[in-house]
């Protein structure tokens, strides 16, 4: 589309391989994809290169000034906080060769769920009950929030550490040895209100919004599940949702002053009929094709916007029931989560249209990557039964 820029997509995984397939389908190229490790995306015959990248600031600004000297300008589309944390270190150094989606004044405190939160005060935007645990002596503080409630690391390591859902007195009491190591070793948690619901009560909001403050576009969806459980990313997702998500996010994307496309993540409290923030992506998520799908493509609103082009207007379609469905994780919720069968049947059942994520049949290699994987998945899931069935007992599910 345009011979002096390029799109760079920061991540193969399942946004990246999205947002790829998107900007494609809108004549935008070259497409070069950088990320840590091989993943989905670099199998598309869409991009014109894939560079692994080792994942530091400097290793990041030395591949993208590579990539503009070679095609112009990049404009950036992250798919990972680390990509930001990275993009903010070295803003100066980039600005001139970069298209960077964000706010370099705010970006840094804008990724916390404190700021999130202290916003939604600010901005009369519900949220969940909430203090944050800088060490040992702050879970005396856990007596403010009703049970249950979800304590949730902020800081990142090398140790996954899961969220954990304390449901109890006595479920405190279990964890709080496990947390107290955590806070010792200078990991802080968020403890939060667990508001009530599964995965299909998380709306989201999605919009572009520039550095002069205007909203180019935006789409609202919902999803239909996730994976893992209840506190994993999508598993299935759709354009369906209430309007007032979408009063919701403008308020917070406006009031924050965000840049570039951001979504803020409500879930439904049937208690009191309120959408509770749940947390603001600064970048673009998992089921972001979403959008696409229903008409309103603004991963290439972006590159029009920063490569100094008009940018129209995309009304979405909300009249049909489009899904987007991530296989894998689909399968996976099926065979290792009880009483998933009507939820499965639901989701790929009903709507209008359904859509695999990353499946593109003009793009085969990604989409025969997600079959098979799906395929090894329902293979373990076998296996193991099997050898439960010899051994006498319950086969153990795969870990999530």
């Amino acid at each position: 589309m345009s011979s002096d820029a390029c799109a760079v997509v920061l991540g193969g995984a399942t946004a990246g391989c999205s947002i790829i397939h998107e900007l494609h389908a809108h004549g935008v190229g070259p497409i070069v994809l950088l990320d840590k490790r091989a993943r989905t995306g670099s199998l598309s015959r869409r991009i014109a290169e894939f560079q692994l990248v080792a994942p530091e600031s400097g290793a990041l600004r030395d591949a993208l000034l590579g990539i503009h000297a070679r095609y112009g300008r990049c404009v950036l589309f992250p798919t990972f906080d680390e990509h930001l944390e990275q993009l903010v270190e070295v803003h100066d150094e980039l600005a001139h060769a970069c298209h960077l989606p964000f706010n370099p004044e705010n970006l840094t405190a804008s990724l916390s769920k404190i700021t999130q939160y202290e916003a939604c005060e600010r901005l009369g935007v519900a949220y969940p009950r909430t203090t944050y645990l800088h060490g040992v002596q702050d879970l005396e503080g856990l007596s403010e929030i009703p049970f249950p409630f979800l304590l949730k690391p902020q800081e990142k390591t090398r140790e996954v550490i899961q969220p954990r859902l304390v449901e109890s007195a006595a479920d405190l009491t279990t964890h709080r040895p496990i947390v107290e190591k955590h806070l010792s070793q200078g990991i802080s948690y968020l403890a939060s209100e667990f508001v009530p619901g599964d995965g299909s009560n998380i709306h989201a909001y999605v919009g572009l919004r520039t550095a002069d403050g205007r909203i180019l576009n935006e789409w609202i969806g919902k999803k239909l599940s996730q994976y893992p459980h209840e506190f994993g990313v999508f598993a299935s997702a759709s354009n369906q949702c209430p309007e007032e998500v979408r009063v919701l996010g403008r308020k917070l994307i406006d009031g924050m002053d965000l840049h570039g496309i951001v979504e803020p993540e409500f879930k439904y409290d049937s208690r009191d009929g309120s959408f509770k923030l749940m947390e603001i992506n600064l970048r673009s998520m998992g089921w972001v094709h979403v959008g696409h799908l229903s008409g309103v493509p603004l991963h290439y609103c972006q590159f029009l916007h920063a490569t100094g082009q008009d940018v129209p207007h995309f009304e979405q379609d909300q009249a049909r029931d489009i899904r987007l469905i991530q296989l894998q994780s689909e399968v996976s919720n099926l065979l290792h989560r009880e009483h998933y069968g009507p939820i499965f049947r639901s989701v790929l059942g009903h709507g209008d249209r359904r859509v695999i994520a990353m499946c593109d049949p003009r793009d085969p290699r990604p989409a025969f990557s997600v079959l098979t994987g799906t395929a090894v998945i329902v293979a373990k899931w076998l296996r193991d039964r099997l050898r439960g069935s010899r051994s006498g007992g319950p086969a153990r599910p795969e870990a999530a």
